[in-house]
């Protein structure tokens, strides 16, 4: 029985925009248009082009590559056995008009809320592009933006501020409504109210101008309260330093062993950003194979149970394109699961492709 569906808005690390980071999660089997997304970086344009490439559900299933294929095929991008289709669910596009923008504009209206990782722009570009039609007389839909404490405050202070952007965020008759969630302290999702979803603070890196400063971002744990299941959705993060004074990605893979069964978590949606020859000074706050398998590996450990992690699902986000023979997504692809077997590690690896749906 499936639990949480999510639709892949944007997946992409960059550099190209417009296919970054946005995944739409909503009840799996919900019939009406209601969602929450986690990050904004891909919105309404993509929504559309994904309700137009799903019509023709006849031909064959290719990803554009543009690498030493343009297109491949869909199948080798999963794991041939997770729950993964093209396109929204079947019922919500049926209930929708007919004309492909309006129907985009539909599902826009009906995000409710966004659980922002961190203020990055391939996080929040579109989720701020698109920012204006929610005053639009044919789309009029209120948002709540949600984030821990450092990413509201950058999305106030160096987005909506008038420079930047119009601050839409201004007075109290605002459609865009922005507040902050507690680290580690479970909040009751107000579209889908059973849901808890819990804000776990990880490492991203460190300043440019200030090398010595600390960047971060979050990782959601969403919990359905009637069936106690949960999956977990990752922004930019990146293993422990030795010099961390807190090991952040430890403390959220403890929280989250002691909040959750190993049985009950059907699926980590998680960045893995360069292939393994990649160093890690060039890794700018990101993963590599060479760091997420053991990672997973260590949260499999906090389950002090072995093979705790079987069979679930880890979808993987945030690949960068890099210049390159082969697809990044499928090189990383195909390391991770030669490095999870050489582990004894045995999860299900697929990649996060823009226009698909997973069943959690």
């Amino acid at each position: 029985m499936f639990n949480f569906e999510v639709t892949v808005l944007g997946a992409s690390g960059g550099p190209d925009a417009g296919d970054t980071q946005c995944f739409m999660v909503r009840p799996s089997g919900s019939r009406d248009l209601r969602s929450i997304c986690v990050d904004g970086g891909a919105g309404v344009g993509q929504i559309a082009r994904i309700l137009s490439q799903a019509k023709d559900m006849s031909r064959p299933q290719l990803i554009e590559s543009f690498y030493f294929n343009d297109f491949e095929p869909a199948d080798q991008f999963f794991d041939p056995r997770t729950p993964v289709k093209l396109g929204f669910p079947t019922d919500l596009v049926e209930n929708v008009s007919s004309n492909t923008w309006k129907r985009a504009l539909q599902f826009y209206k009906g995000i409710k809320e966004y659980y922002i990782t961190h203020a990055h722009l391939d996080h929040i570009a579109a989720m701020v592009m698109n920012s204006p039609m929610a005053y639009d007389g044919e789309c009029i839909s209120g948002k709540k933006l949600w984030g821990l404490p450092f990413t509201m405050d950058a999305i106030k202070r160096h987005v909506f501020n008038d420079l930047i952007w119009p601050d839409l965020l201004d007075g109290t008759a605002s459609r865009l409504k922005l507040d902050s969630l507690a680290e580690l302290r479970l909040h009751n999702c107000e579209t889908f109210p059973q849901w808890d979803i819990i804000p776990l603070k990880v490492h991203h890196g460190f300043g440019v101008s200030e090398p010595s400063s600390r960047i971060y971002s979050t990782i959601y744990l969403f919990i359905d309260k009637h069936s106690g299941s949960g999956i977990v959705i990752c922004g930019d993060l990146e293993q422990d330093h030795a010099s961390d004074k807190l090991p952040l990605l430890e403390e959220a893979w403890d929280y989250i062993a002691k909040h959750i069964s190993h049985r009950r978590l059907k699926g980590i949606i998680i960045e893995c950003s360069s292939w393994t020859a990649t160093q890690q000074t060039e890794l700018y706050g990101h993963m590599s194979p060479t760091y997420l398998v053991p990672a997973l590996n260590r949260l499999q450990r906090q389950y002090q149970e072995p093979d705790a992690l079987r069979d679930l699902e880890v979808v993987i986000t945030h690949v960068k394109k890099a210049i390159s023979d082969k697809d990044p997504r499928l090189i990383i692809l195909k390391e991770l699961r030669d490095q999870a077997h050489a582990t004894q590690l045995h999860v299900r690896f697929s990649i996060a492709i823009q226009g698909y749906t997973f069943q959690f």
